[in-house]
């Protein structure tokens, strides 16, 4: 598969005009009614680019897809820890970084430059968890929940 940012000739970062501008300069170079009917596999790629680049759901897909492609041939798993994106979810909460979005999902907020390389985040939070020494034993009161058959971990 091409690049199609290469095959474009922008920046992976680059916007929506950007992207605009260089496949408008590029389709004029390379349709067929101009270029001649030789002409048409290099339109078609190029279209395609396009088609994908423009589509933020589709870019973004493409662009997870040519970063596994780069992991997968250097061998390694992406190692950049995100510190913006880690810590403990009431801090993100409040420094905006995060946010729920209901049904228990929490939503990270990256930026162009963290879409575009990846990497991995760490959050902390409470999660009830059902106590392991009143799990079926039926037992009143445990000393390490105090009865409420919930621990917080």
């Amino acid at each position: 598969m091409d690049d199609y940012y290469e095959l474009l000739g922008i920046d992976r970062r680059a916007g929506h005009a950007e992207l605009r501008r260089a496949f408008r300069r590029l389709a004029l170079e390379w349709h067929p009614d101009r270029a001649g009917a030789g002409a048409t596999a290099t339109f078609r790629n190029i279209h395609a680019a396009y088609t994908v680049l423009a589509d933020p759901i589709s870019r973004a897909a493409y662009d997870r897809r040519q970063g596994a492609a780069d992991t997968v041939a250097r061998g390694r798993a992406p190692s950049v820890m995100l510190s913006r994106l880690s810590g403990p979810i009431a801090g993100l909460l409040a420094c905006g970084v995060v946010r729920r979005t209901g049904n228990d999902i929490i939503e990270l907020l990256v930026n162009a430059d963290e879409a575009a390389t990846g990497g991995m985040v760490t959050i902390a939070m409470r999660v009830p968890v059902r106590c392991p020494a009143c799990v079926g034993k039926g037992m009143a009161a445990c000393d390490r929940c105090g009865g409420k058959r919930v621990l917080d971990e």
